[in-house]
């Protein structure tokens, strides 16, 4: 037995080798080594508290938190590595020096199933740049401006719980922001009942854009949701628009009328302040003290904010002006004003090829009364007024009225109004648009 062991041992050893050979070329020609490359693989910052401890935070350039990882194994083995399987981190603790501008932190990567020589990040080191931490509490602004309220409705208060957020984060960062904002869900439409949703916060710079996600990650913050509520409002048309006037015109003057426009508006507000408006008669009164005709001799106007005037939980509609115009009439003593509709003038040598609109609908005569006339025994109806068109060709005029008045009576002063000549295919045009 032994001497056919060793019988021919040299052929036989040879015989194992050349075995062993055609084995590792085999396997190397169906499984060789080789190489993966992975760009732009995120490294994360490990031992944040480290730093922080002292009042700091780290923060990176955008671009400057990647490394490339070669990766050398099996060919096999390699076909089933992912990106996922490779960790690349970066350990404060482990900082060349903290008191360079950047800091140097050495990358470490491991990869699934590979072994750690095996394993080439380029760069090897990353730059972190170290800045003071600041903290600093925002109020959460709701902006409900998309959501679209159902018929009769308006938004009437927005809030959210929480009410503020405190952010920290690099100083350079933090003086960059402005506000923080819950947006709410832009598919709500047409509601005519409250809505609470849990929104997403959102952190606006100072340029009035959104943060971006490699910024967010450098900032820490109670909460990223809140929970918003949206209380709806009714709204109330047709609320009339009063006005008493102070003080007195000047001697020998009084005052004519008093002209509001416009003289209604719409309202929104909770079911409480509607309801003490309706107490009211559905009416804004301005103060006597803001129409002031202390010393005046000719008309004049003023401007009103009616937002200035109504009470909590009470406000204009959102496409309701907030202004209105007062507009005092100021006339001698013992004269009246009287309203005539331009319906009821009398056209005198219209030209038969053209149309006659009048641009406003009615005209204001100021009268006054002889001695030993009673003013108010004037019967508007006894007033005649007409207008001379005579030789006018088409176009747009401001004519003076001719006005008849029984004896006894007189106009205070010439009264104009503006008219329009145009051919009957032109008002037939513009009816039409």
């Amino acid at each position: 037995m032994k001497k056919a062991l060793t019988n021919n041992l040299a052929l036989k050893l040879m015989s194992v080798a050349v075995a062993v050979c055609i084995w590792m070329f085999v396997v190397n020609v169906d499984d060789p080594i080789a190489t993966k490359k992975f760009t732009g693989v995120s490294v994360q910052i490990l031992n944040t508290a480290y730093v922080e401890q002292n009042g700091q935070m780290y923060l990176q350039k955008q671009g400057q938190d990647t490394t490339t990882v070669v990766v050398t194994g099996r060919r096999k083995q390699l076909q089933k590595l992912t990106a996922s399987d490779v960790v690349a981190t970066a350990d404060l603790r482990q900082a060349i020096s903290l008191s360079t501008d950047p800091v140097m932190l050495p990358i470490s990567v491991t990869c699934k199933g590979i072994e750690q020589d095996q394993i080439v990040a380029t760069p090897r080191n990353i730059s972190v740049t170290l800045e003071q931490a600041q903290s600093q509490e925002f109020l959460i602004n709701v902006n409900s401006r998309d959501i679209k309220t159902g018929k009769g409705y308006e938004i009437g208060t927005v809030s959210a719980s929480p009410e503020k957020i405190r952010i920290t984060g690099p100083a350079s960062l933090m003086n960059k922001i402005d506000k923080v904002v819950a947006y709410m869900n832009t598919s709500i439409s047409g509601i005519t009942t409250d809505v609470t949703d849990q929104v997403d916060l959102k952190i606006i710079d100072k340029n009035q854009e959104e943060f971006t996600e490699n910024q967010m990650k450098y900032l820490k913050y109670d909460t990223s949701k809140v929970n918003v509520s949206v209380k709806l409002w009714r709204v109330k048309t047709d609320v009339k628009i009063q006005g008493q006037y102070s003080g007195a015109p000047e001697a020998g003057y009084q005052v004519g009328t008093v002209t509001i426009t416009p003289s209604a508006v719409s309202v929104t507000g909770d079911s409480d302040a509607l309801a003490l408006l309706e107490e009211n008669g559905n009416v804004i009164e301005i103060p006597a003290e803001m129409i002031d005709v202390t010393g005046h001799r000719n008309d004049f106007e003023t401007k009103v904010d009616l937002s200035e005037l109504l009470p909590d939980n009470l406000r204009l509609t959102a496409d309701t002006q907030e202004t209105v115009l007062v507009q005092v009439s100021i006339l001698p003593e013992g004269s009246s004003v009287y309203t005539i509709r331009t319906k009821d003038i009398t056209v005198e040598n219209a030209p038969r090829d053209l149309v006659t609109v009048f641009e406003t609908d009615a005209v204001e005569l100021r009268v006054k009364a002889q001695e030993g006339i009673v003013l108010e025994d004037l019967d508007p109806s006894d007033i005649k007024v007409s207008v001379d068109l005579e030789d006018m060709v088409e176009g747009s005029y401001k004519v003076p009225l001719d006005v008849e008045l029984p004896e006894g009576y007189a106009l205070v002063s010439r009264v104009t109004t503006e008219v329009m000549l145009s051919q009957m295919k032109d008002v037939e045009e513009s009816t039409q648009n």
